[in-house]
């Protein structure tokens, strides 16, 4: 793997586990869905040039209570790295 495409995925994981981490922050200290919704898009903008159609696994986040508590970014992303759905470009 080339350097470039390594640090491709450690800005993503960055990305992803950062959102993650603030939206469990959100919800449990401050009980405003709505902000956390609102990391959850820039999450999603943020991540749509690297791991492309993944990154709207993230929207997952804007389904009330269950979505705010699933890591679906981190997901997202591990999901892209490995391919699994095949929407990655060769």
């Amino acid at each position: 793997m080339k350097f470039e495409e390594s640090l491709k995925w450690v800005y993503a994981y960055a990305v992803a586990l950062l959102s993650d981490l603030l939206d469990y922050a959100v919800f449990f200290i401050f009980d405003i869905p709505i902000i956390g919704d609102i990391f959850d898009l820039v999450a999603v903008a943020l991540l749509a040039p690297v791991i492309g159609k993944y990154a709207l696994i993230g929207l997952f986040e804007l389904v009330p209570v269950i979505g705010d508590l699933a890591p679906s970014h981190t997901i997202a992303v591990a999901m892209a790295q490995t391919d699994i759905l095949g929407w990655r470009k060769k």
